[in-house]
C-alpha cells in the first residue's frame, strides 16, 4: 500500500512539475520593424490598424498611406537570441 501511495505522488510531482514550466513564445522573425505613422487626419486611423494588420508587405502600405501622413518613422530590430 504504501509503494502505491509512494508511486502516485511521484506521478503527482511530475506532473506538476512539468505543467509549471512556462512556455516559450516563438520568434516571428529575426527582424522587426516597429513604424510610427503622424496622421494627417487621426480620424483616418482604424483604418490605417486595419491595412497594417491585413498586409504582410510594408511597401504596398506605404504607397496608399505616405500621403496621408505628416511624417513616418520606421526602426528596425534584430532579435539576436534567435
Amino acid at each position: 500500500m504504501s509503494r502505491l501511495i509512494c508511486g502516485l505522488l511521484l506521478v503527482v510531482c511530475v506532473l506538476i512539475g512539468c505543467a509549471a514550466t512556462p512556455a516559450v513564445p516563438p520568434r516571428p522573425a529575426l527582424i522587426n520593424h516597429v513604424v510610427f505613422f503622424k496622421l494627417k487626419s487621426p480620424a483616418t486611423a482604424e483604418e490605417l490598424i486595419a491595412d497594417c494588420d491585413e498586409h504582410p508587405t510594408h511597401i504596398r502600405i506605404e504607397s496608399k498611406w505616405r500621403p496621408r501622413l505628416q511624417w513616418m518613422r520606421v526602426h528596425d530590430t534584430i532579435d539576436r537570441t534567435r
